[in-house]
């Protein structure tokens, strides 16, 4: 799916929607917003076991598409809330005119009431596929061996949550996390781009550029550790040898 993305500004998931991918000049205001609606788009079951725990459902017995039908309603509500967070990823498309029925044949799609623009699981999948390469994050598939293993999972993960709104609390950081990345970037070595033409990248080019710089790094300290002695290049992969990896 990166194949192609560089320099793609709009992605038709069909032929009513597209998918928008944004400069940074244009999420550096709004960047918790747009990135907190893109994770509720692209969540799995694996993503959302614990609220799923609390509403009695079990996480490894749904699949993506049931779990973005639930998610839906809410993400109705932020478009309302925040038009312009929205046309940022989908444009003019209205979520609202949309509501998830369940067909004949017993399977379940989003569409309007005419039925002439749908969302099923295929396009779901291609949509969802579409922005973890924009934002350059994997797909998050947990499955626990057994009962156990899954509520200990669980357990662990709502002690992460838990932890990380403590710490969202209790954070006086001045500046964003979108900001705070451009500050790290601008002042790595490797990244040719000053606080104003960096604005102008895509976020797929500038997440794309971190995981390539972070790659190049990691080449670095591997080659380092090669000519001290402490890592045998003989057991390194030839992907490990080389820095010019393309991005996943």
């Amino acid at each position: 799916m990166a194949d192609g993305l560089l320099y793609t500004r709009d992605f038709a998931v069909s032929e009513h929607l597209t998918v928008h991918v944004p400069t940074l000049r244009e999420v550096l205001g709004c960047y918790e917003e747009y990135y907190s609606a893109i994770s509720a788009v692209i969540s799995t079951p694996s993503d959302l076991m614990v609220q799923l725990e609390d509403m009695g459902i079990d996480f490894m017995k749904m699949d993506d598409f049931t779990l973005f039908c639930i998610v839906f309603y809410d993400l109705q509500e932020r478009q309302r809330e925040r038009p312009d967070v929205f046309h940022l990823i989908f444009g003019e498309f209205d979520l609202s005119k949309l509501t998830p029925v369940r067909l004949e044949d017993g399977s379940t799609v989003i569409q309007n009431a005419a039925g002439s623009i749908r969302i099923d699981s295929a396009a779901h999948e291609k949509l969802c596929t579409f922005l973890r390469a924009v934002l350059c994050v994997e797909k998050n598939v947990r499955n626990p061996a057994n009962e156990e293993a899954r509520r200990f999972m669980i357990k662990m993960e709502r002690r992460k949550q838990r932890r990380a709104e403590r710490e969202r609390k209790d954070s006086a950081l001045v500046l964003s996390p979108l900001e705070s990345l451009i500050v790290s970037a601008v002042n790595t070595a490797e990244f040719p781009y000053t606080y104003e033409t960096v604005l102008d990248l895509t976020i797929y080019q500038f997440n794309a550029s971190i995981r390539q710089i972070n790659n190049k790094i990691r080449f670095d300290n591997l080659m380092i550790g090669c000519y001290a002695g402490t890592v045998k290049a003989k057991e390194l992969s030839n992907q490990e040898m080389s820095w010019m990896v393309p991005p996943q």
